[in-house]
């Protein structure tokens, strides 16, 4: 692996967590906060079966954008959660 390669594994997540946040109340609005966090493990273990399942760059790659992408979606749905929550009391 190169150093170009090695500088976009920790980029990826970075990129998702910057893109992902905003669209994730919306999506748990729209579905349910129990199925977004369902649908956000899910993907994490998806992105986990890339990692560790498949040796290549490409899937490196893939299952790091899937990791990132549950992470965010995970910690801001359960942000925007707890400040509805507070809105209310």
């Amino acid at each position: 692996m190169n150093n170009a390669v090695a500088g976009m594994v920790t980029t990826i997540p970075l990129i998702a967590f910057t893109l992902v946040p905003p669209a994730a109340p919306l999506i748990a609005k729209r579905i349910g906060m129990e199925w977004t966090l369902l649908y956000s493990l899910l993907l994490l273990i998806v992105g986990l079966l890339f990692l560790r399942s498949i040796s290549s760059v490409t899937a490196l790659m893939t299952g790091m954008a899937f990791m990132g992408i549950a992470i965010s979606w995970e910690c801001s749905t359960s942000r925007s959660h707890q400040t509805e929550t507070s809105r209310q009391n």
